[in-house]
């Protein structure tokens, strides 16, 4: 949490922010919510604790969906091992 938190501040102090947002899983830590809204020399954002939450029942819906689709995806081939560069 403190390194985080550090880091944040650090970089809104350093760029001069208007804010620090605050999201996805972490985003659900109380003790960092805390930390982080006391320490910011800026106003803090973040989505209230339940919707922190990770996506990843939300990735598992989408692919059954879309596993169930009349049309193909658009994603036939996958090659986990390509790299970028040769995109």
């Amino acid at each position: 949490i403190d390194v985080l938190v550090h880091k944040a501040v650090s970089a809104a102090r350093k760029y001069h922010a208007a804010g620090i947002i605050l999201s996805g899983g972490v985003a659900a830590n109380s003790a960092l919510r805390l930390e982080l809204e006391t320490r910011s020399p800026v106003p803090v954002i973040m989505p209230r604790p339940s919707l922190c939450t990770d996506n990843g029942a939300m990735v598992a819906a989408a692919g059954f969906f879309g596993r169930n689709r009349t049309k193909p995806s658009f994603v036939e081939d996958v090659v986990p091992s390509l790299r970028l560069g040769t995109i």
